[in-house]
């Protein structure tokens, strides 16, 4: 034997793995997108509920538009908290426990 075949199966074999890394990848993003557009439509419904009870309450003008802006808001911090890594920083060290290996 000269390897050759050796050589075609463990290229086969990543092949293989690229292909099913590419599935999982398209499948992850697919499925971040149409959460995403999930959520937006979501988000719409509730305002348009919330408009249409302000409207029907006796609520002014100005405290309709100031109760939106609110509302609008504390969506963009919601937002802003989904994006956010958690990393070490965001945690207090009370006690070494151990010391571990880091790998890449």
């Amino acid at each position: 034997m000269d390897g050759t075949e050796d050589d075609s199966t463990s290229e086969e074999e990543a092949s293989n793995m690229s292909k099913q890394k590419v599935v999982a990848a398209r499948k992850y993003i697919e499925n971040h997108y149409k959460e995403q557009m999930k959520n937006l439509q979501e988000r719409r419904e509730i305002r348009i509920l919330l408009e249409k009870k302000l409207a029907h309450a006796d609520v002014s003008e100005v405290d309709q538009n100031n109760l939106i802006k609110f509302l609008e808001k504390k969506e963009t911090e919601y937002m802003r908290l989904q994006r956010h890594k958690i990393g070490v920083d965001d945690f207090e060290l009370l006690t070494m426990i151990g010391k571990g290996v880091l790998m890449r």
